[in-house]
């Protein structure tokens, strides 16, 4: 699939076909997304959704899922965020040695509770690549 990039006034890239309307930010460290099936890094996040890798056998393609966010440097855990998935795909960054498919899957938060919605805000603040 090709991609297209514009760059907005502000000069931050951006895809015009992605349909999210918040800006996302890749986090320093290595932020999980976790629940009982799966445990992969998380590529990007926003206050509306996140995008993360996972091990393609793990995890059913379902549309509503529960998810938490761990960050091990803060020792910080989001629990039960309600979720539906927007896009699932292969990866094609594995290691060629390793047998195993590596997928990414984009999520939207759904009905976030006030302290979820201020943890996420929190991580965002702190690990946010573009912030100092």
């Amino acid at each position: 699939m090709l991609s297209v990039t514009e760059t907005k006034e502000d000069g931050a890239s951006y895809d015009p076909s992605d349909r999210r309307h918040s800006v996302r930010h890749k986090l320093r460290g290595r932020p999980l997304a976790i629940n009982p099936r799966i445990l992969g890094p998380i590529i990007d996040i926003s206050m509306h959704g996140m995008s993360f890798e996972y091990s393609g056998e793990d995890l059913p393609c379902t549309q509503f899922m529960e998810i938490g966010i761990f960050v091990s440097e803060s020792r910080t855990i989001i629990p039960g965020i309600q979720t539906r998935t927007v896009r699932d795909h292969i990866s094609n960054t594995c290691s060629s040695f390793i047998p195993v498919i590596r997928k990414i899957r984009a999520v939207e938060f759904l009905d976030l509770t006030t302290e979820q919605y201020q943890q996420l805000q929190q991580i965002i603040n702190t690990l946010s690549t573009d912030s100092p």
